[in-house]
């Protein structure tokens, strides 16, 4: 009998064909609905392999759940050139979702969205002040009207970016420029159809256009994107996986988010992430983004993703962005040198699943500075009023003085529960912690070891890389059209480690995302806390497009 090869295992033809069988014939053989059954079923009878038919499986608005998998794997049909056959359809929020699984793979699909964003042509534009423009927009795709919801109505509206795209259908960007472009829409208003195909807005922006992206000679198409979506595949307390040749073509917000998993890291090998064409009954629209934020996020994980032979690239944010939450301390009701019971804001999640015995380090909330590594001794969520006060204040505590911390728009815009941390000092000082001053960073979630390797990242909105754990590897890579690759922790985002180290960053190409000076930026603080960071053989070229 003829056998197929998947991680190591055999699946049968007959395999195939059975499950091809019972999802019927044809395009539209199995619902969403029937894969969903089949997954569950597979996984509470510990099955090894699900094959799935080729053709589109719709899901809808539903998510596509893989819960509690261990030994499975879920593989799609290819054609001769290896390319994916099998493809999952959805529309917000619906998402593939995968939680608590261990040893799993998924392996031949295509994931794919209907439209997530607005799309179209700029026909004229403030020429004093880049404050506004108006543009015709695809009536295949979304409009950017401020009462649709749930995209462009709030509580998404207040990050809403625009990007430019010159006739090449390359997204208009200063190569020197190592940040996201960040234009924001402020409002719209419909100015009625200019054809069956066509609506023309009027787009107000929160900054001058041409202080962020050089002036255009002729009118450039535009995408209105909002974000705080479904990312398109959910990877959750998950470890030891396999994501093998899974394209991803839509999302409205990240394109893949792993995080929590604590054990061995999950591997992914030939992830395409870029942009096709969108097909429906009305019509065929180019669609110039593929995906609304990151293309790929990888935070507080034991052990970092490695991201392997991929190509990753059209992205409303980072390009990668490798991190891990940092936490703050609100209130520090005992402190000694050697012990400390301290109120931390669980922002994150993390201390929900931390116990007895595992480390927390702390660093200063501005200088990022080192101050003490500490083991817990007791943990618990606390109704403590003046800690919940201070919870839902923090905001606005920590970005006034004396603080004056920098945070983005969307942080503690909902902050989480408030723990009692019971510690014992490992290392260093515990009377250097101080409420508010401090954040704590959860060692056994520090996402370290993250591999990035013979991987092509390009044409981002915002920065190629981000790049904030200790233990990395990056090498032979090509980054192209994107604002540089930075390493350290942001406060911006509350993202990273500050004590950060063992980094070496080796045989890269950088095109067009920034200058010999500026293409690679460190933070201070991987100098204040003494990181070791190695750099060499990279190559960084601008090229003036």
């Amino acid at each position: 009998m003829a056998m197929a090869v998947c991680r190591g295992r055999l699946l049968s033809v007959a395999t195939v064909l059975l499950v091809v069988a019972m999802a019927g014939p044809g395009v539209a053989g199995m619902s969403g609905q029937q894969l969903q059954t089949l997954t569950n079923a597979a996984i509470a009878a510990k099955q090894s392999v699900l094959a799935l038919p080729e053709g589109r499986i719709e899901f809808g608005s539903v998510e596509y759940m893989i819960q509690g998998a261990r030994d499975l794997t879920i593989v799609g049909a290819v054609d001769a050139a290896g390319i994916p056959l099998t493809e999952l359809w959805f529309a917000f929020p619906g998402a593939v979702h995968l939680y608590n699984c261990f040893n799993f793979t998924l392996s031949n699909v295509i994931i794919d969205f209907e439209s997530t964003y607005a799309q179209g042509s700029v026909t004229s534009w403030d020429e004093d002040n880049g404050r506004w423009f108006i543009a015709g927009f695809n009536t295949l795709m979304m409009m950017p009207d401020p009462n649709l919801e749930p995209f462009f109505a709030p509580p998404y509206n207040d990050s809403i970016k625009v990007a430019f795209w010159d006739a090449n259908k390359t997204m208009i960007r200063n190569a020197t420029f190592t940040d996201g472009i960040n234009i924001f829409m402020e409002g719209s208003t419909a100015m009625g159809p200019t054809s069956p195909f066509t609506v023309l807005y009027n787009i107000s922006v929160n900054t001058n256009i041409f202080g962020r992206i050089p002036a255009w000679t002729e009118p450039p198409m535009v995408t209105v994107m909002p974000r705080g979506g479904q990312h398109s595949l959910l990877v959750l307390n998950t470890s030891a996986s396999l994501f093998d040749n899974v394209h991803i073509y839509g999302g409205s917000s990240m394109g893949i988010v792993e995080s929590g998993g604590y054990g061995p890291a999950n591997t992914f090998y030939k992830l395409n992430m870029t942009r096709r064409a969108l097909v429906n009954e009305n019509g065929t629209v180019d669609r110039l983004l593929a995906i609304n934020a990151d293309g790929f996020h990888s935070t507080s994980n034991q052990h970092a993703g490695a991201l392997i032979q991929s190509t990753i690239s059209f992205t409303g944010d980072d390009l990668i962005n490798y991190c891990s939450a940092m936490l703050v301390v609100l209130a520090s009701p005992s402190v000694t040198e050697t012990t400390a019971t301290l109120a931390i804001l669980d922002n994150a999640r993390l201390l929900e699943i931390m116990r007895p015995g595992q480390r927390i380090t702390f660093f200063h909330l501005n200088s990022e500075a080192y101050q003490a590594q500490a083991e817990i001794v007791g943990i618990a969520e606390s109704q403590d009023p003046d800690w919940l006060q201070r919870a839902a204040n923090v905001r606005q505590t920590l970005t006034n003085p004396p603080y004056n911390a920098d945070f983005t728009r969307s942080i503690f815009s909902n902050p989480g529960p408030v723990y009692a941390v019971n510690v014992t000092v490992t290392a260093g000082n515990l009377s250097n912690v101080q409420e508010y001053w401090s954040t704590a960073h959860m060692d056994p979630y520090a996402n370290i070891n993250p591999h990035l390797t013979q991987s092509h990242l390009h044409d981002s909105y915002s920065r190629m890389l981000m790049l904030k754990s200790s233990g990395a590897m990056v090498d032979n890579n090509v980054f192209e059209r994107a604002g540089g690759v930075h390493l350290g922790p942001e406060q911006e985002w509350l993202e990273g480690d500050p004590g950060q180290t063992n980094v070496t960053f080796v045989h890269n190409t950088i095109i067009n995302g920034g200058t010999n000076e500026t293409a690679i930026q460190l933070q201070p603080c991987l100098t204040i806390n003494k990181a070791n960071i190695i750099m060499a053989d990279n190559q960084i070229e601008l090229t003036n497009e």
